[in-house]
């Protein structure tokens, strides 16, 4: 399963990447599950191919969890949704996360994220910052960027309290 926003937004921002180093971080905040997640996907491009990485931010204290930054992937200059896996695969809870996508300074290149509008301060901005932890969120809006993690959920157990087993055979 995935949790975030896996519809391509319908407005367009464009980050200049020349006045942003080491880079640029920006994300919303969406609630997890329980679980490992194993990758991020976020629909983005640049205007020349250049690296890109993603994290799993706990909204709580605004510190990268722990493994939650993916290896870093070449992000093209055509939209597409760009997967970003984790090299070990961090442990979710069912609680608020920013899943931050951050663009690596280059000079004159333009990065591009996609968005809808979503709810009061859902939006996370960080300039000059590659995956910074913790990260100091500059600006805070209502950007619901296109973005998703994947996650395998945890096991959840059965409550059999008051459950009549009788005549059932468990052997």
């Amino acid at each position: 399963p995935n949790f975030g926003y896996e519809t391509v937004g319908n407005t367009e921002w464009q980050v200049d990447l020349t006045t942003n180093n080491p880079g640029y971080t920006a994300g919303s905040l969406f609630t997890g599950a329980a679980g490992t997640a194993t990758k991020i996907t976020a629909y983005t491009k640049r205007l020349t191919a250049g690296n890109a990485k993603g994290g799993i931010y706990a909204h709580s204290d605004s510190t990268l969890i722990t493994n939650g930054a993916t290896n870093e992937v070449s992000v093209e200059t055509s939209y597409s949704w760009v997967d970003f896996a984790f090299a070990t695969s961090p442990t979710i809870e069912a609680v608020d996360y920013v899943l931050a996508l951050a663009h690596i300074y280059q000079k004159f290149v333009y990065a591009y994220y996609k968005y809808d509008a979503g709810d009061t301060d859902q939006g996370h901005r960080q300039q000059n910052a590659y995956l910074p932890s913790p990260a100091t969120w500059l600006t805070h809006n209502t950007n619901k960027y296109s973005i998703y993690a994947t996650y395998t959920a945890t096991a959840g157990t059965v409550d059999m309290q008051g459950v009549d087993m009788q005549g059932v055979n468990v052997n």
